[in-house]
């Protein structure tokens, strides 16, 4: 008999890639979401099909889901008291409402999935073939090890995700949009964008190597697999939507900030992370989705209160000046 998993968001991560996960651990799903229109689509069909963005080859039939809305109060409670797993996809916005509904101790996990925009009021999702679930080593063990889904040191594979793959594809999407282009692989064409990526995709490296627990060769192959899915045409990843968010993106510690802050301390180079810096400040990027917040709190200052205030590097102020400039 199946375990029964409540999996928090319903939208591209939730049934793109962690449902089968879930599914192949031999477990039922019910997605919990706000939005209404979604919930009545799953607990109506309830199944849905994964193809392969590259082939369009069927990579999963997701059958027997059922679907809970969020404000749903009765039917919710009945699914927790049943539930055997609580997992979770859902934004940075409603994080806060999920943990108010749950008391639960969690498991750290690094989830690693390219899923673009999808087709409106379709329940059936088009993946990329690559994904990877990295889940803390010092946890229980949830789910059974597979290509995906493996065990390890979650601190370093965090930062390694969030740097390398996170901050780097944050850094494409706002240099590509201050070029024209629509699509991150559009960077990858032209020799002018093309030679940005790499020096750009050599400083996220050198922060990671600077963590010192994986060698060179390793870190390589991390970004030449990192370039091949980036570069994907079929994919077609657009940059407004990875350069979403900026105000929560760019903040202290965070993708763009964390690996900065380390190439400062350890004075290597930082010539493309400065290049982003000064392109948020040239340009208007009001059409992306949290930029006016951005704008309004940080980009509107002097860029040393952005170092002081909004990273708190007071004690440094001076080598970030020197280095990023006034």
């Amino acid at each position: 008999m199946n375990k029964l998993a409540l999996h928090f968001g319903a939208g591209n991560i939730g049934r793109g890639f962690i449902a089968p996960v879930l599914k192949e651990n031999n477990y039922d799903v019910i997605f919990v979401d706000v939005d209404k229109s979604l919930i009545n689509k799953i607990k109506k069909e309830k199944h849905f099909d994964i193809k392969l963005i590259e082939s369009n080859n069927l990579y999963k039939s997701i059958e027997n889901i059922d679907g809970i809305n969020l404000s749903d109060a009765k039917e919710l409670n009945k699914a927790l008291n049943q539930c055997a797993l609580v997992t979770t996809s859902v934004g940075p916005n409603h994080v806060s409402e999920v943990l108010k509904i749950v008391n639960i101790k969690f498991t750290d996990v690094v989830v690693d999935k390219i899923i673009p925009k999808q087709e409106l009021n379709e329940l059936d999702i088009f993946v990329e073939e690559y994904g990877m679930i990295l889940i803390d080593e010092n946890h229980e063990k949830i789910f059974k090890e597979s290509e995906i889904v493996r065990y390890g040191d979650y601190e370093y594979e965090f930062r390694k995700k969030l740097w390398m793959l996170n901050g780097y594809h944050l850094c494409l999407s706002y240099f590509g949009l201050a070029n024209n282009l629509k699509y991150v692989h559009e960077l990858f064409i032209n020799k002018r964008t093309k030679d940005f990526t790499e020096k750009m995709g050599k400083e996220f490296l050198e922060s990671v190597l600077l963590l010192e627990n994986e060698d060179r060769v390793q870190l390589e192959r991390f970004m030449d697999t990192i370039h091949k899915r980036f570069s994907n045409s079929v994919i077609n990843d657009e940059l407004r939507r990875v350069a979403r968010n900026p105000f929560i993106k760019f903040a202290k510690n965070e993708r763009f900030h964390g690996p900065l802050d380390l190439l400062i301390d350890n004075n290597k180079s930082i010539e493309s992370f400065k290049q982003i810096l000064d392109i948020l400040y040239e340009y208007d990027f009001s059409f992306v989705e949290g930029y006016k917040e951005f704008k309004d709190k940080v980009l509107n200052l002097d860029k040393s209160i952005m170092y002081t205030s909004y990273w708190g590097q007071d004690l440094k102020l001076e080598s970030y000046l020197e280095k990023l400039g006034k």
